[in-house]
């Protein structure tokens, strides 16, 4: 298995590969990963029996740019020399996938790339568009993180019926509910540490919507207004899209309500989610959506979107909104506010539907698919 330096791919890889290990300790997990990361990958995944550290991939940038292709090319070629050694290689990022390795399988996250919309970086979008209908042809076995990602590939690919095994991922078990302390909010500059609050949490790009959430907001009633913050946790990737934000967040007449914060500790991301009012989040396009299942865990009632792979990870437990629909979505938004019953409902269904997740679950069907790619 390869550990990708991307952030959502990082935390399915390693928890993964930590499930694995749990579930499957007979098996030998090789983790090729980069020259100077030795010490980092060991300390996240320990010392094992069951892993083995593999540390033989140069850095694409360790020459600088000029020599990142042949790098890449170098990469691929020591890749596909060890996989011999290999029954089986994980691939869990399609763009990291190995050219010159037969025997490997891989995780397809989404298909967003392969959209109309300007979701994705144009340098994604010409990878998926060249090269990921080989990738999913020549792997063995295709994981996806969520029904709607398997009918996506089939909607575009109908011939990967037979490959696609369905992989819905869990959460880490820190994010469990507990009495809220808001003690913690004062480190982040909230001086009204009892004032209810909204939480978001998620990168800032234009698919997450988190615009049409704010002018939600933005319209909400004075009365209400006033007695709710916004809290949101994250930051755009994009120098650019991070000023369109703070130039419309600065912008609304609520301004001084929204609080935005980055590099948030997983200890107080719990904490966050246990004392918000509520969770939003309607975001335009997911593969899974996997803040709306870490706020259920914490017992947050949620307001999500009704479409692609949301609805599914929601299931019963959230009220569920079109996300291009800002009355739809100021309407939920209301409901979830105006109804401490309904609140209390969705708490409960969260918790419970949180349950029927898990990382164990995921390994386990992982190992399914390695089964089959074998076979």
């Amino acid at each position: 298995m390869k550990v990708s330096g991307f952030s959502g791919n990082q935390v399915y890889t390693t928890e993964l590969i930590q499930a694995l290990v749990k579930t499957n300790p007979g098996n030998q997990y090789q983790l090729i990963t980069n020259w100077h990361t030795r010490q980092t990958t060991q300390k996240v995944f320990g010392n094992s029996s069951s892993v083995a550290y593999r540390n033989i991939l140069p850095g694409q940038l360790m020459l600088g740019k000029a020599f990142k292709t042949a790098i890449a090319e170098l990469n691929q070629s020591i890749q596909g020399w060890i996989s011999g050694s290999f029954d089986l290689y994980h691939c869990t990022n399609p763009m990291r996938f190995p050219k010159k390795v037969g025997n490997v399988v891989v995780t397809l996250h989404d298909l967003i790339a392969l959209s109309k919309e300007a979701w994705a970086k144009e340098g994604t979008k010409k990878f998926y568009q060249s090269h990921i209908e080989q990738i999913l042809n020549k792997a063995k076995v295709i994981f996806t993180v969520s029904n709607f990602t398997k009918s996506e590939a089939l909607n575009y690919f109908p011939a990967l019926e037979n490959k696609i095994v369905v992989t819905p991922l869990g959460f880490n078990q820190q994010f469990v509910k507990r009495s809220p302390n808001r003690e913690f909010l004062k480190k982040y500059g909230i001086s009204d540490i009892r004032k209810p609050y909204l939480l978001y949490v998620g990168e800032l790009q234009p698919r997450k919507n988190i615009f049409s959430m704010l002018r939600v907001y933005n319209s909400l009633p004075n009365s209400i207004q006033k007695a709710i913050s916004f809290i949101i946790i994250g930051r755009a990737k994009s120098k650019a899209i991070q000023e369109e934000f703070d130039r419309f967040k600065n912008s609304l007449r609520v301004e001084s309500q929204i609080y935005q914060f980055s590099g948030v500790p997983i200890e107080d991301l719990v904490q966050f989610y246990n004392a918000a009012e509520a969770f939003v989040f309607v975001s335009l396009s997911e593969g899974f959506g996997l803040p709306v299942l870490e706020a259920m865990a914490c017992g947050c009632p949620v307001l999500t979107s009704n479409t692609t792979s949301l609805a599914e990870v929601a299931g019963n437990a959230a009220i569920t909104v079109d996300p291009k629909d800002q009355n739809a979505i100021e309407e939920g938004l209301l409901k979830l506010l105006d109804d401490s019953v309904l609140r209390d409902k969705l708490k409960q269904r969260g918790l419970e539907h949180a349950k029927t997740f898990s990382w164990e679950k995921t390994a386990q069907l992982t190992m399914q698919g390695y089964k089959m790619a074998v076979s």
